[in-house]
Order: structure tokens, then sequence, then C-alpha cells
């Protein structure tokens, strides 16, 4: 995409990860933006309203450990090294040589590092810093509740650091890890995003750090369609979709949920990795209005039943 000039590409646009030209088109005409996302807040309203129908065991999957716990019996999940709710108590997930340290609960893609040790001692984070046990600690710490903003993080983890495979390297940039985002709705597949490291995510698999990203629908191609945002990549099929697709259906069993989402990835050997699930995913990351209308209509259906 061409961008116009004098405008600066990183500039902080907003949450939902409007494209330059969207942006542009927005201070013309505020209506369609505002008018956008009441659509899908009334689109999420409407969703979380329709899964509170069917059991509120949403902690499983909210919570990063409990989730791990319930479908690691039946899918590839990574392995936890260590999880503590006891700010004190921290070092013993220190003692690996690469690791992932995230919250354990609602992290939006906050709060988390990948950590490699170095031969001094310290521990380097896939976006270049370098911390010591001490600067680690006191980093865990706050996550678990100190500030205001981590009141939800109950806890911590480490957890085993997936490579992920030469397939999906292509994609991206530097050794992080691809994340790729399934929708499903009454167990039947939607659609799906995949998220690529970049240069200016520094390794991470975050749109709002500035990850690519694409969409694609039932065949694994990435489209280029008007319910979704203008995206990063709109050409190529997603490597190991089917694959992805008979993972999350397993996931999907053990659940009840009309609308859930699946995040996994693929190491190195080609076996299929299952991260997290969300029943209340931020779809004003990647929906138009008239995507948020297309789901919408499903899901009032379904209510209406």
């Amino acid at each position: 995409m061409e961008f116009p000039k004098g405008l600066n590409r990183n500039i902080s646009l907003s949450y939902n990860r409007m494209s330059h030209q969207d942006f542009l088109d927005s201070l013309k005409n505020p209506y369609k933006r505002t008018h956008k996302i009441r659509v899908i807040k009334s689109l999420k309203r409407k969703i979380q309203t329709l899964n509170a129908k069917y059991g509120r065991s949403g902690d499983y999957i909210q919570s990063k450990q409990g989730f791990k716990k319930k479908v690691g019996s039946v899918v590839r999940v990574p392995e936890t090294y260590f999880y503590t709710i006891d700010s004190k108590g921290i070092s013993p997930g220190l003692d690996h040589d690469e690791f992932v340290m995230k919250p354990n609960h609602l992290s939006r893609g906050l709060g988390i590092r990948i950590l490699e040790k170095t031969d001094d001692g310290r521990y380097q984070d896939i976006n270049g810093d370098v911390l010591t046990e001490k600067e680690l600690i006191e980093e865990a710490q706050a996550i678990m509740g100190v500030g205001r903003a981590w009141k939800t993080a109950r806890g911590i983890l480490f957890e085993e650091r997936i490579r992920s495979h030469d397939k999906l390297k292509e994609f991206m940039v530097g050794d992080g890890i691809a994340d790729i985002r399934l929708a499903f709705f009454d167990k039947e597949f939607q659609f799906g995003v995949a998220r690529f490291p970049t240069i200016k995510s520094k390794g991470y698999g975050n749109t709002g750090r500035g990850a690519s990203w694409g969409v694609f629908l039932d065949s694994g191609e990435f489209v280029n369609d008007d319910r979704f945002l203008p995206c990063d990549l709109t050409k190529g099929t997603l490597p190991f979709y089917e694959d992805m697709i008979q993972v999350s259906q397993k996931v999907l069993q053990l659940y009840q949920f009309p609308f859930q989402t699946v995040d996994l990835t693929v190491d190195h050997d080609g076996d299929v990795v299952v991260i997290e699930s969300e029943k209340s995913p931020q779809l004003e990351v990647y929906l138009t209005k008239n995507g948020a209308t297309w789901l919408y209509k499903k899901v009032l259906g379904k209510l209406r039943k």
C-alpha cells in the first residue's frame, strides 16, 4: 500500500489498527468510523449474551493455565515450566535457557516476553532488551497486580518457547512466533487471521506492536474482502491450514460456546500447538462494519432460537 507523503507510517492511529487511508477517510467522515465501532460493540454484546446462555466456564479460557490443563490432554500446548500467584516466589521460573514469560489472565499481548539466557546470566528478549534476574522479577511482580493495569493478571506463567516452522517463517521477519487465530461459530470455521512478526514488532506477532497480518477463509488463501480491514497479506496460502482446523475442532468439543476463537502456531517439527482460546476476542481489530453486520446476523439468529 502506498502511504501519503509526509504521513509517518509509525504513527499510532488507534487500537483498531486502521490503515492510513482509513484514518484519513475517518477524518473526513467521523460518523462513518463512529458507526462502525457502534456496530462492533453491539456485536460483541450479542456474542457475550449468547455465550452466557451456554455456561460460564469462561475462566478456563481466560486463565491461560486453566485452559492448558483442560485441553492439554487432547492437543499439544506449550509446556508450563513454572506458574505462581506468589509475587515473592518467581525465581524458579527463570531456570531454563529459553522460555516465555506472560500474565496468566487477559494480557491482550501486554507483559509478554520471549527470553533467552545469555552467557553472563542475564536474559535477552527477542526485541533486543537485556534484563538482569532482578529486573525480570520486578517486572513479573508488577504484572501480578502491583499496578492498577494488571489487577486481572492472576499470576504469571513461565512456559516453553515455541519456534515456528520454516514454512511459516517465510511470511515473517526474525525468530518470533507466528500466531494464527481461527474464529468459529457453532463449531464451523468462519475466518482466520494470521499474524507474523516484523522488524517493527521486534519479533512479536501482535498487530498492536506492528506485526503483519492477513485474513484467510475456508481455503486457507489470504483474501481481500470487504468484511475485513485492509491487511498486509492478500496473496498466498497459509501452510498447515487443514491441520489447524482439525486441532481446533478438538478444542471446541471441550466447550459449548457458540462463538469461540482458537490461537495456534506450528512448531519446527510440524506439530500444531494451541496457545489459547477466547470467547470474546477483539474483533474490532479486523472487522469492517460489513463484517460486524455479517456476524451479527448469525448471532442474532441463534439468540432468537
